[in-house]
């Protein structure tokens, strides 16, 4: 009856990590929705204001070119609180370089772990709690238990 009862709450407890797991795909499939159409709104935008200013093939100048650069780099130093162009760029280098050494390290944990689980005899994360001393230790008072009710 006991074991009856362990399988049940197991089951329960998956059930539940599958159905927060399939919400949280469920969610960021919603965001990901949301913010393409913004996206693409913006784009229809940008496009139907081609069209008014004399179509959306018209190739830009240098001058409108320079002045569209002039105009980032004034609304980025006003965003980020520094003048400095070459402090930007170093700034935005080395963010870039910290993202990309965190992306690597949790890569490498994530190639760890699944090693490990494929490592606890092909049994994923069961096989791998079978093998540890004290799970042993309890599957033997289950097994002794059931001897004794029988």
């Amino acid at each position: 009856m006991r074991a009856v009862k362990e399988r049940a709450e197991r089951d329960a407890q998956q059930y539940t990590y599958e159905l927060k797991k399939l919400q949280r795909a469920l969610d960021h499939q919603s965001h990901l929705k949301a913010f393409v159409a913004t996206i693409s709104a913006g784009e229809e935008d940008d496009t139907s204001q081609r069209r008014i200013d004399g179509g959306a093939g018209e190739q830009r100048g240098p001058e409108q070119t320079l002045a569209t650069y002039r105009a980032s780099v004034s609304h980025l130093t006003e965003m980020s609180g520094e003048e400095s162009v070459e402090v930007l760029v170093t700034n935005y280098l080395q963010a870039e370089n910290d993202n990309y050494t965190l992306f690597t390290y949790i890569s490498d944990l994530n190639n760890e772990k699944h090693s490990w689980f494929r490592f606890a005899d092909g049994g994923g994360p069961r096989g791998f709690l079978k093998n540890l001393p004290l799970e042993r230790g309890r599957e033997r008072e289950r097994e002794r238990e059931e001897e004794w009710l029988a």
